[in-house]
C-alpha cells in the first residue's frame, strides 16, 4: 500500500505482510531527488505511480531496475492550478480535480509525459557491410512516454539511418569504420541524450569453389578456344580479393575481384609431368580461405580431325605415284632411272605415316 504524506512532504509504502514501512520518493536517500511541497493523493497505474501536489506540479514515480523509484515530473499541465485528487480513467489517461477551478481534468498521460532517460541495449555496435543490421531500438524512461523527436550527432555512416519517431537505427552499412554518436530525444517536456558507438567491418569468408567437370574433376579449357570458370563464394555477398599460387597457363588469367579463371590457352602447352593444381585465396581485412583446382588442358580436336584429312589425302597421293613408278618400271625392264625416285618416295611415305600415326595416338595434354 502506498501513501502520500502531505505533512512529511513524501510518498510512503507499507507492507503488510512484513509490518513495515519505508519512505520511496521525497527524502534525499531515494536517490531520485524528489521536492514535493504537499503531496495530497496517489493513483497506480501499470507504468507507473503517480502523485499529485497541491502546491506544484504533478510528479510521477516509476520502479527502476535497482528497485528504487525514480521520479519525474509531469510537464505541460499549466492550467491545473491546485490538483487535490487523482485516479486512473485509463490505460492512457487519468482525471484530476482541481480545487481551485473546481474542475475535473482528463490527462492524456503519454502526451504530458517528461523523458528522464535514455539509453540502449549496448553502448557499442558491431557490424559487417553489405549485411543488413538488427535494428537498435532506443529504451526511454520512463515507458510510454510519446511525442518524442530523436536526433542524432553525427550523420549516420552511409547505409544507416536513423528513424525520428521512434529513434530505431537500422539499414546495410555499407562503408568501414568506427564512429561515435549522440542521440538526443526530446518532447515539451524536455530532452534525454545518450551515446554509442558503431564499428563497421567486412564479412568474413566462410568458402569458395569451382563447378568442376564430373568426369575429371578439374577445371577443363581447349587449346585455342576462350572458356571462362566462375568462383562460388558463401557468403554471396562477401567482397574479396582473389590471388593464385603460381602463374597460370599462357592465355589464361584468373579475375583478382571475382575469382573467375578465363581465357584461351595458347598452342605452346608445356611438356607432360608439370604441376596441374593450383590454390586459389580469396580474403579481405577480416579473413581468408583456399581451395585446389586441377586445370586440364585439352587438344583442338576439329583442328587435328583437318589436320588428319590433310595428311591423309598426302599419304594417298604418294602412294598412287609410287604405284605408278612402280608399274612403269616392271613394264620397261628399267629400274636403274627410277630407283633414287623409289626411295626418295618411300622416305616421305614413312615420314607422313610417322606424323599420322603420332596424330592418330595422341592424347589430351594436361598442364600441371
Amino acid at each position: 500500500m502506498y501513501i502520500a504524506e502531505s505533512g512529511g512532504r513524501r510518498i510512503r509504502c507499507v507492507d503488510l505482510e512484513a509490518n513495515t514501512i519505508r519512505t520511496i520518493a521525497g527524502t534525499p536517500e531515494d536517490g531520485a531527488g524528489a521536492a514535493f511541497d504537499e503531496p495530497c493523493s496517489l493513483a497506480a497505474h501499470p507504468s507507473g505511480l503517480y502523485a499529485v501536489d497541491s502546491k506544484s506540479m504533478f510528479w510521477i514515480l516509476q520502479v527502476g531496475n535497482s528497485g528504487r523509484f525514480l521520479v519525474a515530473e509531469v510537464a505541460g499541465l499549466s492550467v491545473i492550478k491546485r490538483p487535490i485528487s487523482i485516479a486512473c480513467y485509463s490505460s492512457q489517461s487519468f482525471v484530476v480535480a482541481d480545487g481551485e477551478s473546481k474542475k475535473v481534468y482528463r490527462v492524456d498521460i503519454s502526451r504530458h509525459m517528461a523523458i528522464t532517460g535514455l539509453t540502449f541495449s549496448q553502448k557499442r555496435f558491431e557490424m559487417e557491410i553489405d549485411v543488413p543490421c538488427e535494428v537498435i531500438q532506443a529504451i526511454v524512461a520512463p515507458k510510454g512516454v510519446v511525442g518524442l523527436e530523436f536526433s542524432i550527432t553525427p550523420e549516420l555512416c552511409a547505409g544507416l539511418s536513423l528513424d525520428a519517431d521512434t529513434g530505431c537505427i537500422s539499414g546495410v552499412p555499407t562503408e568501414l569504420g568506427e564512429w561515435s554518436y549522440v542521440i538526443t530525444a526530446g518532447n515539451a517536456g524536455g530532452s534525454a541524450r545518450a551515446r554509442l558507438t558503431i564499428s563497421t567491418s567486412e564479412s568474413v569468408p566462410c568458402s569458395i569453389a569451382y563447378e568442376v567437370s564430373p568426369y575429371d574433376g578439374g577445371l577443363n579449357f581447349t587449346i585455342g578456344q576462350e572458356a571462362a570458370h566462375k568462383a562460388l563464394v558463401d557468403p554471396l555477398w562477401v567482397s574479396l580479393c582473389f590471388t593464385v599460387s603460381h602463374r597460370l597457363p599462357r592465355g589464361l588469367t584468373i579475375n583478382p575481384s571475382t575469382g573467375v579463371i578465363s581465357g584461351a590457352p595458347l598452342d605452346d602447352v608445356p611438356e607432360k609431368g608439370e604441376r596441374s593444381t593450383y590454390s586459389v585465396t580469396a580474403y579481405n581485412s577480416s579473413g581468408q580461405v583456399q581451395t585446389d583446382v586441377l586445370l586440364i588442358l585439352r587438344p583442338d580436336m576439329v583442328k587435328i580431325r583437318a589436320q588428319r584429312r590433310k595428311v591423309n589425302a598426302e599419304n594417298a597421293k604418294l602412294r598412287e605415284e609410287q604405284r605408278y613408278r612402280a608399274g612403269y618400271m616392271t613394264l620397261t625392264g628399267s629400274a636403274t632411272p627410277y630407283s633414287n625416285s623409289a626411295r626418295v618416295y618411300a622416305k616421305k611415305m614413312a615420314e607422313a605415316e610417322a606424323v599420322a600415326a603420332e596424330l592418330k595416338g595422341g592424347r589430351d595434354v594436361i598442364w600441371k
